[in-house]
């Protein structure tokens, strides 16, 4: 893994404001994770495109660092970053990301508004056709993709039961008015 180094910090991300794009370092004041690229090319190309964003590029002096694993986690101690709590976080990033690719399917026929993980509890919040109102449904995060779509196509087809049952009824109650 590469990381930037530069100055006398190590590049966690930029910021913008009215006079342009910054760098923020990743510290113990901050405690913000340092940015890690997984190849030499990736590194090179960011530093490129930073140069090229970044007001006086020159003066920041980047150098590009190899670290392994151990380096990392070093870091993270150094700075106060607790490693499980990171570690939890970016597997919650990649269970989302998941399920997101997974659900991304069904657009076009049910508008999915979110989709959440805690605890290994995944939320997909969703609106039915013609309807404003929110629906959720609620699936093990490690669950074979299979049968929580399985499951979910279930909810859908129940919920979509009970709205014509609604429907219905509704029809019918406006039948007794006349």
């Amino acid at each position: 893994m590469y990381v930037i180094g530069y100055c006398d910090g190590i590049y966690a991300g930029t910021y913008d404001n009215a006079n342009g794009t910054y760098l923020y370092s990743s510290n113990s004041s901050n405690k913000k994770e340092p940015k890690i690229f997984k190849t030499l090319k990736g590194v090179t190309n960011h530093i490129s495109n930073l140069k090229k964003k970044i007001p006086y590029p020159d003066t920041y002096n980047f150098k590009i660092k190899e670290w392994t694993d151990k380096d990392y986690e070093k870091y993270l101690n150094s700075i106060g970053i607790d490693l499980l709590e990171t570690k939890i976080k970016q597997l919650k990033n990649e269970k989302e990301k998941y399920w997101k690719k997974v659900f991304k399917k069904v657009k076009g026929e049910i508008e999915v508004i979110r989709i959440e993980i805690e605890d290994n509890i995944g939320i997909v919040t969703y609106y039915m056709p013609y309807s404003t109102y929110e629906h959720e449904f609620f699936f093990q995060a490690d669950l074979d993709t299979d049968k929580v779509i399985s499951a979910f196509c279930d909810a859908v087809n129940q919920e979509a039961e009970n709205m014509i049952q609604t429907i219905r009824d509704c029809s019918k109650d406006l039948k007794n008015l006349f």
